[in-house]
């Protein structure tokens, strides 16, 4: 609760320091890898943004369903154009938006 408050007054590195300690003690949820990849997309460490997203995709999911998936899908085409990945991004941006709740 504490990351999420942190994030939300935007204090990034605040909360970047807590989903961490987070993960130290359960790595296995999505969720909070997805919070943090979208603090790394809004400090601009791309790559590293993208490693939690793979980790994220290479997982078991924990956090996401058919009703939510659209949120990590769209952060994830939109960090896939800034890395220069347009066509797989492009891809990912549809998707997300065809699945997002209206």
């Amino acid at each position: 609760a504490k990351a999420s408050e942190l994030q939300a007054r935007g204090d990034l590195h605040g909360a970047l320091d807590h989903y961490l300690k987070s993960l130290a003690i359960f790595d296995d949820q999505a969720i909070t890898d997805y919070c943090i990849a979208r603090i790394l997309i809004n400090l601009g460490r791309y790559q590293e943004a993208y490693a939690r997203f793979d980790k994220i995709l290479n997982g078991h999911g924990i956090g996401f369903h058919d009703g939510n998936d659209f949120l990590w899908m769209t952060d994830l085409g939109y960090l896939m154009v800034q890395l220069g990945v347009n066509e797989e991004g492009v891809r990912y941006l549809k998707e997300g938006l065809q699945r997002m709740p209206l």
